[in-house]
């Protein structure tokens, strides 16, 4: 695998489209009404989807096992995720003296702190591979140098 040839930059384009996405989406949806934000909304959770059948694809038909793991805890984590968000939200937030909405309203946003905090850690988790395997790459191009000379 040549990593100098580019998988990084397509992935790092995916990603630097999604934190766009992110970024503008919650800027503009902030002013927007409840029925545009709910259509987005939509559109977003029809996306999340369609990436957790792409997942369950790379589980089953990885070469390697342990990518197939990564995808099994991807999926595990979003199933989770979604239900803690669903089931949780409003019941952890009793007795505020809030209404139902607004307990909503609390519950969901700590909820989306932390999952943009759990985006942050992804990320470095992510550098941290990236990193590993350019040092490995970079030790079997000096390996195959050696044995060159």
């Amino acid at each position: 695998m040549q990593l100098k040839e580019g998988i990084f930059a397509v992935k790092l384009c995916e990603l630097e489209k999604e934190y766009g996405l992110l970024q503008s989406t919650i800027s503009i949806c902030q002013e927007k009404g409840p029925d545009k934000i709910r259509r987005k909304l939509e559109e977003i959770e029809d996306d999340i989807h369609a990436q957790h059948r792409l997942l369950e694809l790379s589980a089953q038909n990885s070469r390697l096992p342990s990518v197939s793991s990564l995808a099994k805890a991807q999926l595990e984590y979003g199933r989770k995720a979604e239900k803690l968000f669903r089931g949780a939200m409003c019941r952890d937030l009793k007795g505020s003296g809030q209404t139902k909405t607004g307990e909503q309203a609390e519950a969901a946003a700590l909820y989306a702190e932390y999952a943009l905090d759990f985006a942050t850690q992804s990320m470095r988790y992510a550098l941290a591979c990236a990193l590993s395997a350019l040092k490995l790459q970079q030790e079997a191009d000096e390996e195959q140098n050696e044995r060159i000379q």
